[in-house]
């Protein structure tokens, strides 16, 4: 039987500000260093940031992530962690809100790892992780 989790689609969005002394240039050197990574990994379906001055100041800077699984996600931060971008994230982002999108319906070992794995940064967040398991059509991720 094939792994669940190597079929399920997941999608995040994240708001972040900055934190004090962190600028959007910080921030876009930053992300240019996590998009080659995010590059090399085929499972990686979307790495995208959303940012200018205005956002910034309202902590509303938008990012968006996709990949083709729990693990692929999990395996990417990984990466980040290896590189020492992750150390570097925690610097720059003020992290505000995260919603977390599955489609379908994961194992329930799956999603218990899952959800361990993404528990420091929900702890982060100022208002709490919002998960939403579905199964509705779609078309990409």
């Amino acid at each position: 039987m094939q792994d669940r989790a190597a079929e399920m689609p997941i999608s995040q969005v994240l708001t972040i500000g900055l934190k004090e002394g962190k600028t959007v240039d910080d921030l876009k050197a930053l992300w240019a260093e996590n998009t080659k990574i995010a590059e090399s990994l085929p499972d990686v379906l979307a790495y995208s940031c959303a940012a200018d001055e205005e956002s910034a100041k309202a902590k509303k800077i938008t990012i968006r992530e996709s990949f083709a699984s729990l693990k692929a996600h999990m395996e990417f931060a990984a990466k980040l962690g290896e590189a020492g971008q992750m150390g570097k994230v925690m610097e720059i982002f003020d992290f505000q809100t995260l919603t977390t999108m599955i489609h379908p319906e994961p194992a329930a070992d799956d999603y218990a790892e899952y959800k361990k794995f993404l528990e420091p940064f929900g702890a982060m967040l100022v208002s709490p992780q919002v998960w939403i398991v579905h199964d509705f059509p779609m078309k990409g991720v």
